[in-house]
This record gives structure tokens, C-alpha cells and sequence, in this order.
């Protein structure tokens, strides 16, 4: 299992419709709005690197508004 902070800049006024709109959408775990170079903050749990790299391109950057997106993925160094 895979859990990853997925980091989410819109368009200048449209962070209230994005937001909204990854709200709906089934994966997410936890998202909050950000105030600096990041609008939005979302964690996701993924089973692979596939499915969250699928979750982030047909999903999230599918949303209007979305201008840019980075992703961080979390590993077990234990």
C-alpha cells in the first residue's frame, strides 16, 4: 500500500470549484486548502505506482481549473 500528498495549483479564483470538485471524488482521504505556492493538499492511498500515477493523471488533472500538480509518495525505509 502506497500513501501519498498529491500537491495541487488552479487557476487564480478557481480553487473553490476545484476543491469542490476533488471532493467527490472517490480515493481521497484527507484534502485541505493551502495558503503559498500550493492551493490544495490531498492524501491518497494507492495499491501501486501505476494506480496512483493513473489517479493523478485521469482524475485529478482532468479537473478544470488544475493548472499543475506534484506528488509525493511516502515509503517504508524501516
Amino acid at each position: 500500500m502506497i500513501v501519498a500528498y498529491i500537491l495541487v495549483i488552479t487557476n487564480p479564483t478557481m480553487e473553490h470549484r476545484v476543491y469542490r470538485a476533488l471532493k467527490k471524488l472517490k480515493g481521497i482521504d484527507e484534502s485541505y486548502a493551502l495558503l503559498g505556492e500550493y492551493d490544495i493538499i490531498l492524501k491518497v492511498h494507492s495499491n501501486n505506482y501505476n494506480d496512483l500515477a493513473k489517479f493523478v493523471i485521469k482524475k485529478v488533472r482532468s479537473i478544470p481549473g488544475v493548472i499543475d500538480t506534484e506528488t509525493l509518495a511516502g515509503v517504508d525505509i524501516m
